[in-house]
């Protein structure tokens, strides 16, 4: 009788729902603003969704003007998709420093209740963690709450992003979840077209080149806003596989984000997938910028990224006048010749005109006056040819 008892206990035990929670992180920067801030300031906070309850633990460093504990309390999660702006959804309790520049997010003080409408906004991307500061009121750093497993890449699209580029108010922001190495979940979100919204793309291609039909790799789904000229991408509807070149392209920072518009299916604003970075920043390469200003149809582009003191850069320039023979980071201000400080590897196209900077090989530690430097945009790029040796 005994023997019978235990072991309908036993396989009463294994009938019984296991409560195992869902993983998430928010990595915290000034570039995952809709309008990125230039700050190094930073921060991780993890996630545990069990049933209905969400527990929140982690940490921030760097504000350099202090939390603004004002704003009721000065963290909290938001509704909203990577590029939108949305009201408080739950308030957040950090235990700060005492120059509140830093803190904690501890368990106890951060568990909460969510509703069945807050666990499909989670589910779907449309949460994110918000730092506000005295410099910056409506948020300083800030990040999407997504996969805790996956690696997180972004990107910001702006029409000045694409070659040539485009005057437009429109903006967006895409973030692209890599889980393991096979998959990626793309969400995001874009307004402010000038034109009716057609259609948005995943891109081979690196900053600076031409983009076109023939590159396409993944179209992507937008629900479009009510007047056709915003959209949002959702985790449910843009999730793709992914193949082994795919991924090498991703890693490698050779994919961009389009949006197109009736223009001619022109693209409108465009953005270089990248990983998360506290700093993101851009040069546009031109003759009209040398000191002594060269008539040259050569021109390029390159995103700029600062991963705590790690600078990458990556890019493209093409239509030189006369072959290219170096490449370089120099320090002064715009309008002044300054030393080199970094030499940049390229790899030349094959009339000597052009280029490409693969982020692998352009890789960099900043600190101190050249970290200053970079923040205070006292450093610039330089293409260097046989006709222009001081500078095309």
């Amino acid at each position: 009788m005994f023997k019978n008892y235990y072991l309908t206990f036993i396989l009463m035990l294994l009938t019984l729902p296991v409560l195992q929670g869902q993983s998430y992180k928010a990595i915290l920067q000034g570039s995952n603003q809709p309008l990125p801030v230039v700050s190094t300031a930073s921060g991780l906070i993890t996630a545990e969704l069990v049933e209905d309850t969400l527990s929140l633990s982690g940490g921030l460093q760097g504000i350099i003007s202090g939390v603004d504990t004002t704003i009721a309390g000065g963290a909290h999660i938001h509704q909203g998709s990577a590029g939108q702006n949305g009201g408080v959804e739950l308030v957040l309790r950090p235990t700060l420093s005492d120059g509140l520049t830093g803190g904690v997010f501890e368990v106890a003080t951060n568990t909460l209740i969510l509703s069945e409408e807050q666990k499909a906004l989670l589910a779907e991307r449309q949460l994110y963690i918000n730092i506000h500061s005295n410099d910056h009121s409506s948020g300083e750093i800030r990040g999407q709450i997504v996969d805790a497993s996956s690696e997180v890449y972004t990107a910001t699209l702006f029409g000045s992003n694409q070659n040539p580029s485009v005057i437009t108010d429109a903006k967006g922001s895409i973030v692209v979840e890599l889980l393991g190495d096979t998959s990626i979940i793309v969400t995001g979100s874009f307004d402010n077209l000038s034109r009716e919204f057609v259609a948005s793309h995943i891109h081979f291609g690196m900053a600076g080149d031409i983009g076109g039909a023939g590159n396409v790799e993944i179209q992507l789904h937008a629900r479009q806003g009510p007047d056709a000229r915003s959209g949002e991408f959702v985790a449910s509807e843009n999730t793709y596989d992914i193949d082994a070149d795919q991924l090498k392209r991703l890693e490698s920072g050779q994919w961009y984000v389009d949006v197109n518009t009736t223009i001619e299916l022109s693209v409108e604003i465009r953005g270089q997938i990248m990983p998360s970075a506290n700093v993101r920043m851009r040069t546009h390469l031109t003759g009209m910028n040398e000191v002594a200003p060269v008539l040259s149809a050569g021109n390029g582009k390159l995103a700029v990224m600062l991963r705590d003191s790690i600078l990458t850069i990556s890019g493209s320039f093409s239509g030189l006048e006369s072959n290219v023979a170096a490449a370089h980071i120099h320090s002064g201000m715009s309008g002044r010749n300054g030393p080199v400080l970094f030499p940049l590897v390229y790899t030349p196209s094959d009339d000597s005109r052009g280029g490409q900077f693969l982020a692998d090989s352009n890789t960099f530690v900043v600190t101190g006056d050249d970290l200053a430097a970079l923040l205070g945009r006292a450093l610039y790029i330089n293409i260097h040819t046989a006709e222009n040796p001081g500078g095309e």
